[in-house]
């Protein structure tokens, strides 16, 4: 993948893919109270 594929690829679907995983793992540590509020905080 040459890098003016990767920057068309970020600034769509890899734009929102990224987002989406980010706002699970986020969702996926917070749930988990035993390592997700010591990162939190």
């Amino acid at each position: 993948m040459t890098s003016s594929n990767l920057q068309t690829w970020l600034q769509g679907d890899g734009f929102w893919f990224i987002t989406a995983g980010a706002i699970l793992l986020i969702l996926m540590a917070w749930k988990n109270s035993s390592w997700g509020d010591s990162f939190l905080h």
